[in-house]
């Protein structure tokens, strides 16, 4: 009790606690899947990652791929305000994966009718393209003999900003 009143308080500004959630490779690298964090009301969203990087050191691998959401809206890592309210739920979302997919199962369906084979087939690769280009999928590979390790699909127009931005 008396260490949350301690905490209300920090440089002379009042602090309100809110509820921090970390989903998939976050939860792994934070070592936890929630905590409660006592922050600024008007923080940026870049600086709620930075305290939550100090918290957590080794979240600092997926701060390029990672989104926030507040109140259940997504929040890019940046400069805008955040306007938090006591008892608000920040979640930390990085790329996600949708669950386990044994080798050769079918991850991604795609149904398309039309009167000719050709048609058909040019939609369903149209549609698979577009899936890759526009949402970054992450997933999980586990080996029997190395250690398991996170990937995404390179060909997302995200993932190739964000790595052209790295090498500048």
């Amino acid at each position: 009790m008396f260490e949350i009143i301690a905490r209300a308080v920090k440089n002379g500004k009042h602090l309100l606690a809110v509820s921090v959630l970390y989903f998939a490779k976050s939860a792994e690298l934070a070592g936890v899947k929630s905590e409660t964090l006592c922050v600024r009301a008007d923080i940026t969203s870049i600086q709620l990652w930075q305290e939550l990087e100090k918290r957590h050191p080794k979240l600092l691998a997926v701060r390029e791929q990672v989104v926030l959401a507040v109140r259940q809206e997504y929040v890019a890592l940046g400069e805008q305000r955040l306007s938090l309210s006591e008892g608000d739920e920040v979640a930390v979302i990085p790329p996600l994966s949708g669950g386990v997919v044994p080798i050769t199962e079918t991850s991604v369906i795609i149904a398309v009718s039309s009167p000719h084979r050709h048609d058909s087939l040019e939609a369903v690769k149209y549609c698979i393209d577009t899936l890759k280009a526009t949402v970054p999928i992450w997933k999980k590979e586990i080996y029997e003999s190395e250690e398991p390790c996170w990937k995404e699909n390179k060909e997302c127009k995200w993932a190739e900003s964000r790595l052209k931005s790295k090498a500048s």
